[in-house]
């Protein structure tokens, strides 16, 4: 269900853009005041859509709107603002503008309208949503893809220098993935690659991170996971294979992975440093035999 964030101070006027926003089967959640606007707008499940008054106490919809737009920079985090307002000169609609609202709507106003400006916000939110995914999703197995992944193991790195908890990095390798494609085809190749990040998304917490490293090789991140936990996730994985094929209508393969995993010792290590361990790691397991998890340190 769509959410709008309804800022206005005044109650009567809230009531109604609630009753509008409701009855068009949308979400609503209000806020008193610009300030409490932005609080809200902080949260991780804020809503995308925001109603705005232009004239409201402690921050202004203008100032309201240049604080998303700075975030919206910084972040990438998509908020379609719509300024609710009596103002209509040409030279007050282009300052709400420029401050970065999306579109206004002047009062009064009827429910048509506002359905309208409405309909149009949650069109551009979604597609923002589908460009965001293609920037940050590979679009086959729906892990991370490699830019978003090294994004993100970038900021852990960061997180646990500063607050000096504990961080796992992985490396997985399909064994023997060239010769899947060449005897079964890149359907089925496809199929298979698919298949492993299923079996890893079931064995590793909500709150871990796979993206696909390149080709058949996947990166998976462990944050707040100290290096002995995540070997033995990563044997879990592994074990998700060996003891299982995959199937299909037409056949069934049997698929092993082999795997390096390592730890962020808390200083100021580089991702490239960390990514270097866990590849050693993970060439001694496919040396070793393959279908096999070592980490690093070596021993």
């Amino acid at each position: 269900m769509t959410r709008i964030l309804i800022a206005d101070d005044k109650a009567v006027n809230r009531r109604m853009l609630k009753s509008m926003v409701e009855e068009m089967g949308m979400e609503s959640i209000e806020a008193h005041d610009g300030e409490e606007a932005c609080n809200i707008l902080k949260r991780e499940d804020a809503p995308q859509i925001v109603l705005l008054d232009w004239i409201m106490p402690k921050l202004n919809g203008l100032e309201v709107c240049r604080r998303i737009a700075l975030e919206r920079s910084q972040s990438q985090k998509y908020r379609y603002i719509i300024l609710v307002t009596s103002k209509d000169k040409d030279d007050e609609i282009s300052e709400g503008f420029l401050a970065g609202a999306d579109d206004y709507i002047t009062r009064p106003f009827n429910r048509n309208e506002l359905r309208m400006r409405l309909s149009v916000g949650v069109r551009i939110v979604q597609m923002q949503r589908d460009l965001l995914k293609l920037l940050h999703w590979d679009p086959l197995t729906n892990a991370l893809n490699r830019r978003a992944a090294l994004e993100r193991l970038d900021e852990e790195i960061k997180r646990s220098t500063h607050s000096h908890s504990p961080l796992s990095i992985a490396m997985l390798d399909i064994d023997h993935f060239k010769q899947i494609n060449d005897t079964h085809g890149h359907l089925v190749g496809d199929m298979v690659l698919k298949e492993v990040v299923t079996r890893i998304f079931h064995s590793v917490a909500s709150y871990d991170l796979i993206g696909r490293y390149g080709g058949d090789e996947f990166i998976l991140l462990f944050p707040n996971t100290k290096l002995t936990d995540a070997t033995l996730t990563c044997n879990q994985i592994k074990n998700s294979f060996s003891h299982n094929p995959i199937t299909s209508a037409e056949l069934t393969l049997f698929v092993t992975v082999s795997i390096g995993v390592t730890s962020h010792n808390n200083q100021a290590a580089l991702a490239d440093t960390l990514i270097h361990h866990a590849d050693d790691a993970l060439y001694k397991a496919k040396r070793q035999g393959r279908n096999q998890v070592y980490k690093f340190p070596l021993m």
